[in-house]
């Protein structure tokens, strides 16, 4: 009988470990997919201008326009200020389908090559705002603007709860210079 007990305490504990290494496992794969997905966003929002041609470079509010919002997705945007405020859940290729269901040429994959269900409870948001030039990690309030603006990425996951988890932040700064 005490063998037998010894043996029980033994595989709750080992099952135990088990279990928190394959937690820690499937949390370091997420992360690890968020990064790439902030940076694929952030890259893609690094390829654009700073700002509307020949429109001026101070733009307030940072948001898009209405041809550049007529989608479909991101497909039309053509500067940092039209990323600001997307929230997408799930996240969304820049033509606006589901990742997972994406071709990443604007169309759906085969159904049976599709994972969208994967990133089912994902989100991935970004802005854009002014930064003070005499320092980058200050915000400036609305209204005011620099020739530097902030682009933050974020992707999050969302648990059974509704709660937000965060994977992965990025944040670059993009420096508008005048022509003399």
């Amino acid at each position: 009988m005490t063998a037998v007990t010894i043996a029980a305490v033994a595989g709750v504990a080992l099952l135990t470990g088990v279990n928190s290494a394959l937690q820690n496992t499937t949390f370091a794969i997420e992360q690890t997919i968020a990064t790439g997905m902030a940076q694929q966003l952030m890259d893609e929002i690094a390829g654009q201008e700073y700002a509307r041609v020949p429109s001026s470079p101070y733009d307030s509010p940072l948001a898009p326009n209405t041809a550049e919002s007529a989608g479909p997705g991101r497909s039309q945007y053509t500067n940092l200020a039209d990323y600001n405020g997307i929230s997408n859940l799930p996240p969304l290729d820049p033509w606006g389908i589901p990742l997972g269901n994406d071709n990443g040429q604007g169309g759906t994959r085969n159904p049976s090559m599709q994972i969208a269900s994967y990133f089912a409870n994902w989100q991935v948001t970004a802005s854009v705002y002014y930064v003070s030039a005499s320092n980058l990690s200050t915000q400036l309030t609305l209204g005011q603007t620099s020739n530097y603006r902030a682009v933050e990425v974020h992707v999050s996951l969302r648990d059974t709860t509704g709660t937000l988890h965060p994977l992965a932040n990025l944040r670059q700064v993009f420096a508008y210079v005048p022509s003399s």
